[in-house]
């Protein structure tokens, strides 16, 4: 499977910092099944994504999130045109750097009537999920100050954004993994202060769901999408070495678990 591929047509506005992110996405239009449909497009200096491989790691997350019943908006690859750049853009932005990277842009569909979440508002197996997810895929940006969670109140569905700074696997810590330890950032996390007050009981059995998706991930689906990054000359960074470290958790899924829960008691 593929992310659907559009041409930004239309320029609506760029979210500046004190909406909640630090990378400055542009609101676009783009015609999706003869419809104009709002994306939000993020953009990373070429350095930024040469080093932290902030594109592919914002696809990745989008569809393992989807493996674990997580919502997240609806991800597609977005064209700025030559002709969208000088006739559409203003020209404030038209010298950016992060608009003269001429590869296709990560973008999610923008859900209108959204706020930041209140924890009382959630499920505690949300809560537990979001956090295992987090943990898994070494996702160390979803902190109190900024969550980058969005909370849709008329649907009470939770939405996860802004993943670039996630899937920093390597050999240590996959060892750490293997060991019945994990290394991950947990005291800044959101939710940890609300798990860890949790009583005892409970935390033996709040990732219950968690572990259900994780035995069952299909982590060939990820292969699609890895081609389809690579076509339009983004690097992968240790994609092998997920795929083993996905199939070892998978397959060890009580050991995860089991550090998680070891994690709380800390």
């Amino acid at each position: 499977m593929k992310l659907p591929i559009f041409e930004a047509i239309d320029f609506v506005r760029r979210f500046e910092k004190n909406d909640g992110g630090s990378t400055n996405p542009y609101l676009v239009e783009v015609n999706q099944d003869s419809k104009l449909i709002s994306y939000v497009v993020k953009l990373f200096k070429p350095s930024h994504e040469n080093l932290a491989y902030s594109t592919v790691n914002e696809v990745f997350m989008n569809i393992l999130a989807q493996e674990f019943d997580l919502f997240v908006p609806d991800a597609a690859l977005v064209n700025f045109s030559d002709l969208f750049v000088k006739n559409v853009l203003p020209m404030e932005l038209q010298q950016d750097e992060k608009i003269k990277d001429k590869r296709l842009k990560f973008a999610s569909r923008y859900i209108e009537n959204t706020k930041l979440p209140k924890i009382s508002m959630l499920k505690d197996y949300d809560i537990a999920s979001v956090y295992a997810f987090d943990s898994l895929l070494r996702n160390a940006d979803r902190r109190t100050e900024k969550p980058n969670m969005l909370y849709h109140e008329k649907e009470a569905d939770l939405y996860l954004i802004d993943h670039e700074l996630s899937l920093n696997i390597n050999e240590i810590f996959f060892e750490e993994l293997k060991s019945n330890h994990s290394s991950y950032f947990k005291n800044n996390h959101i939710f940890y202060p609300y798990l860890r007050k949790m009583k005892l009981e409970k935390k033996k059995y709040i990732f219950d769901t968690f572990q259900n998706s994780l035995k069952n991930i299909n982590i060939s689906k990820l292969n699609g999408y890895a081609e389809q990054l690579e076509q339009a000359n983004y690097t992968l960074n240790n994609f092998e070495l997920l795929k083993e470290y996905l199939l070892f958790a998978k397959r060890e899924h009580q050991k995860f678990i089991n550090s998680l829960i070891s994690g709380l008691h800390d």
